[in-house]
């Protein structure tokens, strides 16, 4: 899950889109992966995170940050 455009606010696009999916296939089996934004977002919450791992994603370009969640209390 990555945040996209929604943390300044804006509208979701086919590139954060294209993020979600790339985020999304480079999740194991039953893993939530999150982009750092969106871990971001989360600091006020009650968040468990295993260690980020940093990857490259196919058709977007340089490396990124996901981190596995592992656990939100509200």
């Amino acid at each position: 899950m990555s945040a996209g455009s929604h943390a300044a606010g804006g509208r979701r696009d086919l590139s954060d889109q294209r993020a979600d999916a790339r985020i999304a296939s480079a999740a194991h089996g039953g893993e939530i992966l999150i982009s750092s934004a969106t871990r971001e977002l989360l600091d006020r919450f009650n968040c468990e995170t295993a260690p980020e791992r940093v990857v490259e994603l196919k058709g977007l370009s340089g490396t990124h940050r996901l981190i596995p969640l592992l656990s939100l209390a509200p």
